[in-house]
């Protein structure tokens, strides 16, 4: 009884583990989608936000992480997140 508990427990220890490390090496590929625009900066927002008007998405908000961070001091390049 004793020695199915354990190899029970092990098993489920070794499959966590194993889950957690294919996770942690995955996950920013499946997350995130990044592809360099060939518009400028402005361009590339602009078409952002005509494509989901023509989709019929709504965008409830823009943040502009680079004017928050310049208000902390950091100086970055332009970026935004858009909902």
């Amino acid at each position: 009884m004793n020695m199915k508990i354990f190899c029970g427990l092990t098993g489920l220890m070794v499959g966590v583990i194993t889950t957690l490390i294919i996770l942690y090496f995955a996950a920013p590929s499946i997350l995130f989608i990044e592809r360099e625009s060939r518009l400028g900066y402005s361009e590339t927002i602009a078409a952002i936000h005509e494509a989901a008007k023509i989709e019929g998405w709504i965008i409830p908000k823009q943040y502009k992480l680079d004017v928050s961070l310049s208000k902390a001091g950091y100086e970055v390049l332009p970026v935004s997140v858009i909902e």
